[in-house]
């Protein structure tokens, strides 16, 4: 795994290291980078290895000048980063030090078309988008089969993954799907799900994260054997939205059940 600033900040994006630039405060650089580390792999950064990764990037800074940036960011009223209880001096970013990188750089909706009759090509989209998602995802997807697992399993930097739905669908075998669910939570502790009472399974299908909600015109089971839409809003854009979302969704994954063979 790519850890040292030398090697990741490789391969940061010319629209990434144009973002960076835009920033002229040290905290939204220091912030910034700890964003761009989770992108790329890395969950926790110590004050040294930001101030590596700025210096890569063409951004003068010292080590104790990172130090100093990160923890004033710690005690900030709201903690715009987390300092680890675990390891040694290392931060990452608080969500609300994504909004205010969001708000800085002006966080823009993204569009992706998904063509019908194309779900080979669907799915590797649909695999790209979920790669990305890091924190906790939730996932609102009324119904479920055997290939919903593989979605799942490509939330690979997510912490916790949670889906809620309803009920197999599209003439699928229901304890066959059940048992790829099963096996698949077994394989990946992070993965749960569940499935809502009869009648409170909402019927939009949506994916919430810490800094964006998805929207997704169809199945993650059947994605391409139709046209549709996903949508990327990010959350600072959505103000109470996003947030009456998920307490809704955490409501409704409290009194659902998992799934079993």
């Amino acid at each position: 795994m790519v850890t040292a600033p030398a090697e990741w900040t490789e391969r940061v994006t010319p629209e990434e290291r144009e973002r960076l630039g835009s920033l002229v405060r040290a905290q939204l650089q220091g912030l910034y980078i700890l964003q761009l580390g989770a992108r790329h792999g890395i969950d926790w950064q110590t004050p040294a290895e930001v101030a590596a990764a700025l210096q890569n990037l063409g951004i003068a800074i010292t080590a104790v000048g990172g130090r100093n940036t990160l923890d004033a960011a710690a005690v900030a009223s709201p903690r715009l980063v987390i300092r680890s209880a675990s390891r040694r001096r290392s931060f990452r970013l608080a969500q609300p030090g994504e909004r205010a990188l969001a708000a800085t750089l002006g966080g823009s909706v993204t569009v992706v078309r998904i063509e019908a009759q194309k779900p080979l090509t669907a799915r590797a989209q649909l695999t790209q988008i979920l790669a990305n998602l890091r924190g906790i995802v939730r996932i609102s997807d009324p119904y479920y089969g055997a290939r919903s697992a593989d979605a799942l399993a490509a939330c690979a930097s997510a912490t916790d993954v949670r889906l809620i739905t309803g009920k197999c669908g599209g003439g699928e075998n229901e304890s066959s799907a059940r048992r790829v669910i099963v096996d698949l939570t077994k394989e990946h502790r992070r993965v749960q799900v569940r499935v809502a009472p009869s009648g409170q399974m909402p019927h939009d299908r949506y994916v919430l994260t810490d800094s964006e909600m998805i929207l997704v015109g169809h199945g993650l089971k059947d994605i391409g054997s139709r046209e549709s839409f996903m949508i990327a809003i990010p959350r600072n854009l959505l103000t109470d939205i996003a947030t009456q979302t998920e307490a809704a969704f955490d409501s409704l994954w409290s009194v659902s059940t998992p799934i079993t063979t």
